[in-house]
């Protein structure tokens, strides 16, 4: 049974690569199939972790949406982008490597990667996955030609090797004329010297030359790059629109994915980096889930700070009181990505409480909500995490610990081929509550 590694982009092809990574999964088993970087252990070095993988993978699927090309090529200097380090890795162990295009993707050309491979991967053959009503009839002749054994034994194109240029010295015949010029310099460049000597070789000149200006040292203008990148250091993290959890969520983005920083906000105990999104607009996103390099960068400090508003595809965030009980209500749309409602909270103490959810009855049962709260800032934290399906009320205990929280409420589906199901409803209402 082959190995097969997924490479994709979250802001690229989060949703469907999802869905193919399901499918494959039930074709050749879960151990068989590595896609996330959800998978990557804590505290690993994600960039060996990758290519170890990889080293292990017979078949990599390289999942292209219709944004891949553009992020890349904006990241293709990048040495600790993960997907170029994906890439690369790739073909430079000569693994079997799929183009796989999805959701208007097209192949990329050679000035969308990386130098290293722009030889070989804009002239591999791909594979077309479509959306459904597609998606099945695809995937299944996806499926049927990852299973032939005879696709283990192609040779792949190799990468070209790196060019080594030597250095060699260069040799100048001596012949007589050149010792005849020599021995005439020498000779004027005494001549030169005893005149601007006087009558001490090694006393300074009496008489100063005519119409001589004095020479200064040019000041050195020593400058320090304002360039600088932030890595996400942990499995999730939300971009906002502006800098605090009170603005909407625009995107979030994974461990090691990398942003260039455009400006900055706040304080040491509250910094927020102004970056450019994977989506192509600009978000913040707090510094405690990043890495800066280089430290030192001087990063200008943001002059225009937007109202709080709604990023794309969420609503608003929701303030409510810290004094329990607390209320969070609303309403989710069928949409794909997940679309989730975001409501804030804050205690001075743990609390032990309990929460309770209610939502519009579904005549499926497939369809339903799920329902998270956490600590902000540190998303991969939860206190709670449930999908409910097949009623319209649910509760449970929750122990709460001090300081700043969220509760999160977004249309669940029991399995990817739901999103294509017309028996769920469009819009979900719901009401949570604890106390």
């Amino acid at each position: 049974m082959p190995r097969i590694f997924i490479s994709y982009r979250r802001a690229d092809s989060k949703a469907i690569s999802g869905r193919i990574h399901d499918h494959l999964m039930d074709a050749f088993g879960r151990e068989n199939v590595f896609m996330d970087v959800d998978d990557i252990p804590p505290g690993v070095d994600f960039r060996t972790h990758l290519q170890n993988e990889i080293d292990k993978a017979d078949i990599v699927l390289i999942i292209i949406g219709s944004k891949w090309a553009s992020i890349l090529r904006k990241r293709r200097n990048n040495p600790q982008d993960f997907v170029r380090i994906e890439l690369e890795t790739a073909l430079e162990k000569q693994k079997v490597t799929i183009p796989v295009l999805v959701e208007g993707g097209m192949m990329p050309t050679q000035h969308d990667v990386p130098e290293r491979v722009k030889t070989v991967f804009p002239y591999l053959n791909a594979v077309a996955v479509g959306d459904n009503p597609d998606f099945r009839h695809d995937m299944d002749r996806l499926i049927e030609k990852l299973k032939q054994p005879n696709l283990l034994q192609l040779i792949p194109t190799p990468l070209p090797q790196p060019v080594h240029l030597e250095k060699k010295a260069r040799h100048f015949p001596i012949t007589p004329t050149v010792i005849v010029l020599v021995l005439v310099g020498i000779i004027i460049s005494a001549a030169l010297i005893s005149r601007l000597g006087g009558n001490s070789g090694n006393s300074p000149p009496t008489t100063e030359l005519p119409n001589q200006t004095p020479t200064t040292d040019l000041p050195t203008e020593t400058f320090q790059s304002n360039e600088a990148v932030v890595t996400v250091k942990v499995p999730s993290a939300n971009l906002r629109s502006g800098p605090g959890t009170s603005y909407s969520v625009i995107e979030t983005a994974g461990m090691g994915q990398q942003f260039n920083v455009i400006a900055q906000n706040g304080n040491a105990n509250d910094r927020w980096y102004l970056v450019n999104g994977d989506n192509g607009a600009n978000a913040w996103v707090a510094s405690q889930v990043v890495d800066i390099n280089p430290e030192e960068a001087l990063v200008d400090v943001a002059v225009t700070i937007p109202a709080s508003s709604s990023g794309s595809g969420q609503t608003a965030p929701q303030s409510v009181s810290a004094d329990f009980p607390v209320t969070c209500g609303g309403s989710v749309t069928k949409t794909f990505p997940v679309t989730s409602k975001e409501c804030y909270f804050s205690t001075n103490s743990e609390q032990a409480k309990t929460i309770s959810l209610y939502m519009d009855p579904s005549a499926d049962s497939q369809c339903g909500l799920s329902i998270r709260v956490f600590r902000e800032g540190s998303p991969d934290t939860n206190y709670i995490y449930e999908g409910v399906y097949n009623t319209s009320t649910w509760n449970s205990g929750v122990t709460i610990p001090s300081g700043n929280h969220v509760i999160e409420v977004a249309y669940l589906w029991a399995s990817s081929d739901v999103y294509g199901s017309n028996t769920c409803p469009e819009t979900r209402n719901f009401s949570v509550r604890i106390e």
